[in-house]
């Protein structure tokens, strides 16, 4: 089962963290949601059940590293 870890407005950054986990092993999906009547889209990425610790612990590391 897929599980939703993190959801952004920005498509480079959806791109960059599905980069990020697949460089460590973790398969991601990307999926754009659009709302009627709306311009702006949300991109949810996506996990197996199983590896949602990992690509946390993975997205909030990559993040720190950032800063």
């Amino acid at each position: 089962m897929w599980t939703v870890i993190y959801m952004v407005q920005d498509q480079s950054l959806a791109d960059n963290i599905r980069s990020t986990l697949e460089e460590n092993r973790i398969i991601t999906k990307v999926r754009t949601l659009k709302q009627r009547d709306q311009e702006h889209c949300c991109y949810e990425i996506l996990v197996p059940s199983a590896e949602v610790s990992a690509a946390h612990d993975m997205i909030l590391e990559a993040e720190f590293k950032q800063m």
